[in-house]
């Protein structure tokens, strides 16, 4: 089994993870359940590989926040000045009026075991996944991984899995979704020199990073249906769907963000509400966008 992650849109999942997440984490369910973490992250990625000055910049800062959690080397995000794009700016209000809970959570997070120096790297996130996967066909697990020095770090947490029988399962985000599994033994790390199963599992990576390179090669494209079957569904990829402005979903939470930076500028509570508001937007939206439709119609004859 596969994971594929495009790194660009990782780290724009992580921008929603350790600064909206922080400020809404005690009602956090009713923004994924609309999907503002895919709204933000998508937009943010397009900002990104369309080469917007201002995105890239926030995201570099934020990166370099997130290694060293020193506010000051983020200046754009904790201390904004100057113009940008409009929703662009309504991210950045937000994460300026509510950074005292931001820094909060990111002092929770260096006090984790390696002082969250990996918290940005995808490796614990894809091990966790395989592991859940690979518990719902085998029992009891030996666990073999290359000497990831990220890994390496969070081996202590994960062999606390070590002759866990009691096996959780809970559904997140619309799917049943794996916590617990049973391990034999703690996670060996290993030579890939010296173990086939490390070399198999790179080759077979390394030619699954070949066919979505390619992937408009026929010979690839053969190849990757295949493949398919074998990729881990819980990848982190592009889906443009969910920043489609003529889509109601997207409107609805791009006025959500234009409201929890107003609440911010404010000092106001972001959850107070909200619930209602995101229902009354949903009543109102459908309107709002059929009135346009008609006026662009009689504008056009």
């Amino acid at each position: 089994m596969v994971s594929i992650d495009h790194k660009m849109l990782v780290l724009a999942c992580k921008f929603f993870e350790y600064i909206y997440e922080p400020v809404l984490q005690s009602n956090n369910k009713l923004f994924y359940d609309h999907n503002l973490h895919r709204f933000v992250a998508m937009f943010i990625f397009m900002q990104i590989v369309t080469s917007k000055k201002d995105a890239l910049t926030i995201v570099t800062e934020f990166s370099g926040f997130m290694r060293t959690f020193d506010p000051s080397v983020a200046p754009s995000l904790f201390a904004p000045h100057g113009q940008m794009d409009e929703l662009l700016d309504t991210i950045i209000r937000f994460a300026n009026g509510y950074q005292h809970l931001i820094h909060r959570e990111t002092e929770d997070i260096k006090s984790m075991c390696d002082g969250g120096r990996w918290i940005l790297d995808m490796s614990l996130h894809n091990l966790f996944s395989h592991l859940a996967m690979w518990s719902k066909r085998h029992a009891v697990l030996e666990v073999d991984c290359d000497p990831s020095k990220p890994l390496k770090a969070a081996a202590p947490e994960l062999n606390g899995m070590i002759g866990q029988t009691d096996i959780v399962d809970m559904e997140l985000f619309g799917k049943e979704q794996r916590l617990t599994w049973n391990m034999s033994r703690p996670i060996a790390f290993v030579d890939s020199k010296e173990q086939p199963c490390i070399q198999i599992a790179d080759i077979v990576a390394g030619a699954m990073n070949k066919i979505v390179l390619r992937k408009g090669d026929p010979v690839f494209k053969l190849m990757a249906i295949e493949l398919v079957p074998h990729i881990m569904d819980d990848g982190i990829m592009p889906d443009y769907e969910f920043i489609d402005i003529t889509k109601e979903h997207a409107v609805v939470n791009m006025l959500v963000l234009h409201e929890l930076a107003h609440r911010a500028d404010n000092g106001l509570d972001p959850l107070r509400g909200m619930h209602v508001y995101y229902e009354t937007l949903k009543e109102s939206v459908p309107f709002m966008m059929s009135g346009l439709n008609i006026a662009a119609r009689n504008c056009s004859t």
